[in-house]
């Protein structure tokens, strides 16, 4: 057998491979469906701190003491100091404040603080802590989930069992017996975000650190049929 005659035969039996693995002969199709529910595993806290004085300096200076008031009962709720960013705001100057006796001229300095709470149990105390310091209105909470891609798979896996096992039942009642898996086709639509992420106002009533979000994974497989 020459070098050609060897490149064609082996060309024609890639090309049956590729072709058995496209069309799988007889087979069964079928859909399965999933729900993984998942519990946020972090959040981020952020409010406003602001500082007044009758010039600039004395505004930054009593901002600075907002600050430190502020840390300390975020470290008794569990948060370590590099989980605290702090951004100045833009400062709107001079400000003049008058009633019917006086006017008075302040300046005013702000910063937007985010606090990481890595652990989202300790969420209540933290929001606690700033209730107790008066830091009430503008406080905006985000859920955040970091095992999304390991709950992606959990989903993916459960849909590919759910359609397995409709495939199993359909073989008993037609009296066939399955073969391998031909395919896995994970289906547009599921409902898995990139960045789940889940605001709420502040509510001191409420246990926010429940909250939940859903991922959802469908597939389609294909399973051989064995015998004729």
């Amino acid at each position: 057998m020459n070098v050609t005659s060897i490149v064609v035969l082996m060309s024609l039996l890639l090309l049956g491979q590729s072709f058995a693995r496209q069309n799988p002969g007889k087979h069964i199709s079928v859909y399965g469906t999933a729900q993984v529910d998942a519990a946020a595993d972090r959040a981020t806290v952020d409010f406003t701190i602001t500082g007044s004085g009758e010039t600039l300096d004395a505004s930054l200076k009593a901002l600075d003491e907002q600050m430190k008031t502020v840390r300390g009962p975020l470290g008794k709720a569990g948060i370590a100091p590099e989980d605290i960013a702090t951004v100045f705001l833009p400062s709107k100057g001079e400000e003049t404040f008058s009633d019917f006796w006086s006017s008075e001229k302040v300046h005013r300095s702000q910063k937007k603080i985010s606090v990481h709470v890595t652990e989202v149990d300790r969420l209540p105390e933290v929001l606690v802590a700033l209730e107790n310091l008066g830091i009430t209105k503008g406080v905006k909470v985000t859920y955040h989930l970091t095992r999304l891609e390991d709950l992606k798979r959990v989903a993916l896996e459960e849909a590919v069992s759910n359609a397995t096992e409709k495939a199993r039942v359909i073989a008993e009642n037609i009296g066939v017996q399955l073969g391998p898996v031909h395919s896995v086709e994970e289906l547009l639509g599921a409902d898995t975000p990139e960045e789940p992420e889940l605001n709420a106002l502040f509510d001191s009533d409420r246990n926010d650190s429940t909250t939940e979000i859903t991922l959802a994974s469908r597939v389609r497989v294909i399973i051989s049929i064995q015998g004729n």
